[in-house]
């Protein structure tokens, strides 16, 4: 009997046990919810300070504020520089509504003003504990610094409704997702700069391009989904986007521009429906796992400078049969070991090979005409005859390479100097059939 009382008695201690942590859950639940309140600002805006404070005796307590009605400038200079502690802002059921002569500044900006229904210029710049966002359902415009350093930032609503977002608007937030609706019909540059946890975006704004910058530095971006009208990706647009490993909507672009995935973590691309290289200089330059490049069958015109300079795993691209020269640099330091140059090239540019240290055999084909300074400069090929209807070798073309026989016909009629310096493994070296070395 006294054994069951002992069982009896654990038993209880136990669900009295249970009973107390369920009790401290319920308390630490209840902490954690934050301290709101909801402002109404009807149609007199201007009215945050006071009708918040006649309700709160210590403002700086308030994490989360849910404001409805119109509200203006001194609104918001009442927030960025009182309520800077709070986590969350909804500004949902608000209308943005200018009034003349009233101003706002803070630390980090001069005196500024909005137009109505706009999300004025760094509305919320350097509220740093700011967690969410949700912005009013009238607002048409998303303007410059919105969120500048709002580094806390990590869920923001953009409405259905807003058609232009500004230069920098989320610069150096925590957002890990985004979605830009498809009534946005203007993006300025740099609006994603420095987001180093944004993984995932959808972009469904009604626009021609991805603007210079706008994803510059997101180190963590893996997918981004874009609208069918997006046929340009501007500058920088994707710079040290290192998690970018393929990037499909390709089947869309139709122009690329300068460093535009400059040093981004793409494996293979697909350049088969770009139109327009032009200013598409160092645009793969230092993508460092790119493997694979297919460019344009029916491609004439000269890659730009530095466009896959430094690609050291790169080792498979076509070049086009009409393509007439190989740019700059365009291919230095690459992963290549073996290439065939086609009959269409008349021009090797300066740089164009260099620094591949791993090729080891190059054919060039009747037709090419000139090899421009340090063209093979700093590889491992050793041997190489040039064709027949070359008749110009550039400075240091082959400088500090693995040649063993280096073969030149007589229509070589300009060679640079230093061709061969450092070209410690050379043994034969034949020119208009008479070997000189």
């Amino acid at each position: 009997m006294v054994a069951g009382l002992m069982l009896v008695g654990i038993s209880a201690c136990s669900n009295d046990s249970d009973g107390l942590l369920s009790s401290e859950s319920v308390e630490v639940s209840r902490s954690s919810e934050l301290v709101t309140k909801t402002i109404d600002l009807g149609t007199t805006p201007g009215q945050l300070q006071t009708k918040l404070e006649a309700e709160m005796s210590d403002v700086s307590t308030l994490q989360k504020l849910i404001l409805t009605g119109e509200f203006n400038e001194a609104d918001v200079n009442y927030w960025l520089n009182n309520l800077k502690h709070l986590v969350e802002f909804d500004l949902s059921g608000a209308t943005p509504k200018h009034t003349e002569n009233v101003y706002y500044s803070s630390d980090y900006i001069g005196s500024a003003q909005f137009a109505d229904n706009e999300i004025g210029y760094s509305l919320f710049r350097g509220m740093t504990n700011l967690k969410t966002i949700v912005f009013s359902n009238t607002a048409t415009k998303i303007s410059d610094y919105v969120c500048y350093d709002c580094t806390s930032l990590s869920s923001v609503t953009i409405p259905n409704g807003i058609t232009e977002i500004g230069y920098y608007a989320f610069y150096n937030t925590s957002l890990e997702s985004v979605s830009i609706p498809s009534s946005v019909t203007f993006l300025n540059s740099s609006v994603f700069t420095n987001n180093l946890k944004l993984k995932n975006v959808e972009l469904l704004a009604n626009v021609i391009g991805i603007p210079s910058s706008m994803f510059l530095n997101c180190q963590k971006l893996e997918t981004i989904t874009l609208s069918s009208s997006i046929t340009e990706v501007g500058d920088w647009a994707f710079e040290n986007c290192y998690a970018l490993k393929d990037y499909t909507p390709f089947s869309n672009i139709t122009k690329i521009n300068y460093g535009a995935f400059h040093a981004s973590g793409l494996e293979s691309v697909d350049l088969s429906n770009v139109t327009d290289f032009s200013n598409a200089g160092w645009a793969f330059r230092l993508c460092e796992s790119l493997k694979s490049v297919i460019l344009p069958s029916n491609l004439t015109e000269t890659l730009p400078s530095y466009m896959f300079w430094g690609c050291t795993s790169l080792n498979s691209i076509n070049f086009p049969v009409g393509m007439e020269k190989i740019g700059d640099g365009v291919l230095g330091a690459c992963g290549f070991t073996e290439l065939t140059i086609p009959s269409t090239v008349k021009k090797i540019g300066y740089d164009s090979f260099r620094g591949n240290a791993s090729l080891t055999k190059v054919t060039l084909s009747e037709g090419l005409e000139e090899i421009d300074s340090y063209g093979f400069l700093d590889t491992s090929i050793t041997e190489i005859s040039i064709p027949s209807t070359v008749t110009k070798i550039g400075y240091g073309a082959f400088q500090n390479s693995k040649l063993i026989t280096l073969t030149i016909p007589a229509t070589v009629r300009e060679i640079g100097g230093s061709l061969i310096d450092n070209c410690s493994d050379l043994r034969a070296l034949i020119w208009n059939s008479e070997e000189v070395l």
